[in-house]
């Protein structure tokens, strides 16, 4: 593998967060981030993952403070899924507040999608803006189904493949 980044943070929710934080434990890579009050995920509680990921409770039962957290505690946020979504649209309003570097993947991807052109802009994107802390956030399993799994197989190629 490619070491572009050192350590690979998330909100843990399920989807692109976890298939975001599945890639890295598998590349050990160091993983992080904050999750709201109680390990909140849609799939219910997961205080294991404080463990697993080395995720932190915030002091808030909601998103938002999560998101903020994990945006301010990255060098840069690759986000994935539909843009228009509320989630995305909070975490591209943090990144703009705290002018943190953003890039953002439409999911699923459309037809004209280009892996190789993404791979060689990501890798771009990392090195261009001193990214070592990489936020991956974006839409939760229920609203993108198999979002998971193909932001998995996403960054094994992004990160895994030579160029």
């Amino acid at each position: 593998m490619s070491k572009l980044i050192d350590k690979l943070i998330s909100g843990a929710q399920t989807g692109a967060d976890i298939g975001g934080l599945i890639w890295a434990k598998d590349n050990k890579l160091v993983t992080g981030g904050h999750m709201p009050k109680g390990f909140k995920t849609e799939a219910g509680p997961r205080p294991e993952y404080a463990k697993l990921y080395d995720i932190k409770e915030t002091q808030d039962t909601g998103y938002p403070l999560r998101t903020r957290m994990n945006v301010m505690n990255s060098d840069g946020t690759l986000l994935f899924g539909q843009m228009d979504s509320p989630g995305c649209k909070l975490t591209i309003k943090y990144c703009h507040d705290y002018r943190k570097p953003l890039n953002t993947i439409e999911w699923p991807f459309a037809g004209a999608f280009n892996h190789y052109r993404a791979q060689k802009d990501i890798r771009n994107w990392i090195d261009e803006n001193n990214i070592h802390t990489m936020n991956v956030a974006g839409n939760r399993e229920s609203t993108n189904p198999g979002i998971q799994d193909a932001i998995n197989e996403f960054l094994i190629f992004v990160f895994n493949k030579e160029q």
